[in-house]
């Protein structure tokens, strides 16, 4: 785990004043929680094994127990950092321990099943609005207010930003080339590629 690391990060959140905490954790000590978290497990071999560099857990409020936690990482951090490192990993513990729970008692929640699905499968070319509806057994405008409410933005914008980063990632880290990268990302004509991925790094 390090909090040295420097990054760019966006988030979409509602008008106010939000705290953002971003822990960056190395795979080895993912990989030693694997077995304590079973309803972590799918996220954390995704984290691991995914060529993205970030991933997201299920949203959801903090409850005073996590305010707690958070307000000791902040009091070592002012009054003894030497005791950051040991504390930042036994809190994380209980943090993950804590979404552990909550995934497990969000499991049916509509909203992230789709988001899981989406994540999932946002390379297929067949996947659209009309796909998930017919999937999920629901009307369209069920289906874009559920997860609009839970996660401040639309379907189709979800899985085109995940979409976009994975081309980028291919063209940067792979050098496939634009003429190739979009079959590889979900979609079947290099045109509406190029104009998705121009909107997106407008945005960026």
């Amino acid at each position: 785990m390090s909090y040295y690391d420097i990054g760019h990060y966006f988030a979409y959140a509602q008008q106010g004043i939000h705290i953002a905490f971003v822990v960056s954790i190395l795979p080895e000590w993912i990989e030693g929680m694997y077995q304590e978290y079973d309803n972590l497990k799918d996220i954390l071999h995704r984290f691991k094994n995914e060529n993205k560099t970030y991933d997201t857990m299920y949203q959801c409020r903090m409850d005073r127990k996590i305010h707690q936690w958070l307000f000791k990482i902040y009091n070592y951090s002012q009054a003894n950092i030497g005791a950051i490192d040991g504390n930042l990993r036994k809190y994380i513990s209980y943090l993950l321990e804590h979404y552990d729970q909550v995934i497990r008692e969000q499991n049916g929640d509509l909203a992230y099943k789709i988001k899981a699905y989406i994540q999932e499968h946002y390379c297929d070319a067949g996947l659209s609005v009309k796909f998930l509806t017919d999937h999920f057994f629901l009307t369209e405008r069920t289906l874009l207010n559920v997860f609009k409410r839970q996660y401040d933005m639309s379907v189709q914008e979800f899985y085109t930003e995940l979409r976009m980063g994975h081309a980028l990632l291919l063209m940067q880290q792979k050098g496939i080339g634009i003429k190739d990268v979009y079959m590889e990302v979900g979609y079947t004509d290099e045109r509406t590629f190029r104009s998705a991925l121009e909107r997106y790094l407008k945005r960026q």
